[in-house]
């Protein structure tokens, strides 16, 4: 039995059945009884109803179904594009406010940082504009924080937004206002800085730095900024600095050293003129000179290894100081003696060398000189030595600083055939008391003494101690 009317086509009214008249037909099916069916229908098993020509066929149907889905997919597959289109869309909105996000806290801080420059005491700011007034040309200030403002001679003065400055300057200071404010609207760079002193109520004189930024034409007017501040105590370091440096200069220049100071690559390395002129170089040739020095033939061959250990050594830590006597070449190519003291005075963090200063001398003649006096000495010694007399050479505290072989020989110190240059050498050094024998020390002490108070010679005798 099917379930629905749908499949079956309406069929006329029967009679109402009755008990005592049964069907008469026993497989005949009475549906009038069903509560969805308006009218009865009788179905017989052997005869099929005939299909009704308006209910469309299951094929027909089918193809329907089929282009309901295939619609359906398409709209689900435009649902899934739709959907990937707005994902990448909440991503991009989702990047753009973390950037909004970090840009607005990027300007909060540098409103901050503004608002602390613009209100700080020690600075004024502010926005004026050239105008025309009946008085004639005027500045009128448009915007200034609020501080305390004077005049170069003293005269405090109250500026707020809409001042016009002829209300407030003398002819003078306006006048050079507005040249200044002219200047940096015509001389091609659009600023200009300037220092000038002024003193303040109290006395104090001040340097105070002006910094002027031609803005543009604002309703056909010419318009800047301006920012005023006091710089007494940076101009103070300056000063001193430059007087420093001019001592310095000048000290150098009345003294046989000559300065060098090296960088190892963080700043451009200094020679002094007199250490240029002392290697042959000009004075524009600070940096000639420097790569001289790193030449391999700088040095003199039989110096090149101990200065360079020198060098090593104190650029490593290993020495509080540099300082040597060395032969290097000069520009002509010859050797001179340099006589070079210098300190490391800065490192980096990992305490390697940042800036090495020091000064060098030319020390040749002075060298020559003491070779010299060493070579006269030597042929003193040996002709002094070849003197029957004994002769001595005392010290102010007693002690024998020579004595030849003569008289090492009558102190007892030396028998015939001993002397040699060694023997002597240790001699030095003998108190009084060591080679003269006491009963005479003290007569010949008061002689020494009395000799070396008046500067008069002395003749006296004395006995010697015989060696043990």
């Amino acid at each position: 039995m099917a379930s629905s009317t749908d499949n079956f086509a309406p069929l006329p009214p029967q009679a109402p059945a009755t008990t005592s008249n049964p069907p008469s037909h026993p497989s005949v099916l009475t549906l009038s009884s069903l509560p969805h069916y308006e009218s009865a229908a009788t179905i017989s098993p052997s005869q099929p109803p005939s299909p009704d020509p308006s209910t469309p066929s299951l094929e027909f149907q089918l193809q329907t179904l089929q282009k309901r889905l295939a619609a359906l997919q398409t709209e689900n597959a435009t649902l899934r594009a739709e959907n990937s289109h707005l994902k990448s869309q909440t991503t991009i909105l989702q990047s753009s406010l973390t950037k909004a996000e970090t840009e607005n806290a990027a300007f909060t801080e540098q409103v901050r940082i503004l608002e602390m420059f613009f209100y700080n005491p020690h600075v004024t700011m502010g926005v004026v504009e050239l105008c025309e007034t009946e008085r004639g040309k005027d500045i009128r200030v448009l915007i200034v924080n609020d501080v305390d403002i004077t005049t170069p001679n003293g005269v405090g003065m109250i500026v707020k937004q809409g001042t016009l400055c002829r209300d407030v300057y003398d002819q003078a200071w306006f006048e050079f206002w507005y040249q200044k404010y002219t200047e940096a609207m015509t001389n091609g760079k659009g600023k200009v800085t300037f220092e000038a002193d002024h003193t303040e109520p109290n006395g104090r004189r001040v340097t105070i730095q002006t910094e002027i930024q031609y803005l543009g034409v604002v309703n056909g007017l010419p318009r800047f900024s301006n920012i005023i501040q006091d710089r007494s105590d940076h101009f103070a370091v300056v000063r001193a600095l430059q007087e420093s440096e001019e001592r310095l200069r000048l000290a150098l220049s009345n003294t046989n050293d000559g300065l060098w100071d090296a960088h190892f690559g963080h700043a451009p390395d200094f020679a002094s003129c007199r250490l240029l002129e002392m290697y042959g170089f000009k004075e524009d040739e600070s940096e000639a000179l420097f790569n001289w020095f790193r030449q391999s033939d700088y040095f003199h061959p039989e110096d090149r290894e101990m200065a360079i250990e020198a060098h090593k050594a104190h650029l490593s830590g290993k020495t509080d100081r540099y300082e040597i006597r060395f032969r290097a070449k000069v520009r002509s190519g010859q050797y001179r003696w340099f006589h070079a003291r210098g300190r490391v005075i800065e490192r980096d963090a990992s305490g390697a060398p940042v800036r090495f200063i020091g000064t060098s001398i030319d020390c040749t003649e002075q060298r020559q000189l003491e070779d010299d006096v060493q070579n006269a000495d030597r042929r003193m010694r040996q002709i002094l030595n070849l003197a029957p007399v004994g002769i001595i050479q005392w010290s102010l505290d007693e002690k024998m600083v020579f004595a030849n072989k003569a008289a090492i020989r009558m102190c007892g110190r030396l028998d015939d055939g001993e002397f040699a240059e060694a023997k002597m050498l240790e001699s030095w050094g003998y108190q009084l008391g060591e080679i003269i024998h006491p009963e005479d020390v003290e007569r010949v002490k008061k002689g020494l003494r009395d000799s070396s108070r008046d500067l008069t010679p002395f003749s006296t005798m004395f006995r010697s101690k015989p060696r043990r």
